[in-house]
């Protein structure tokens, strides 16, 4: 795992990557909001949009996000995010390995 460091943003520049077709980009607005962006209720759901999407570092970094937010914030939708997360567990990609 290589440690990245995503500079604070404001909100209307996360909306921007976020609604860019970069998958990159998206993931450091992803990243950037998780880390960065006071309203943890808007964060989350930023999450929960990204958790199934196409591409696997956006699903990756929805599910990070949603730890990182518990863990950092000890503010979450728990209800909301367990049943993300059980149904993101049956996506083969996502699975921790044994």
């Amino acid at each position: 795992m290589i440690y990245r460091d995503f500079q604070q943003k404001t909100r209307s520049e996360i909306e921007l990557l976020l609604s860019s077709k970069d998958a990159e980009s998206v993931y450091e607005g992803l990243m950037t909001a998780v880390y960065h962006e006071p309203d943890w209720e808007w964060v989350q759901e930023q999450c929960h949009r990204f958790i199934t999407a196409s591409n696997l570092q956006l699903r990756r970094g929805a599910v990070q996000g949603l730890g990182l937010i518990a863990v950092f914030r000890r503010q979450l939708d728990v209800n909301r995010a367990v049943s993300a997360l059980t149904d993101a567990m049956s996506d083969p990609e996502l699975r921790g390995r044994s």
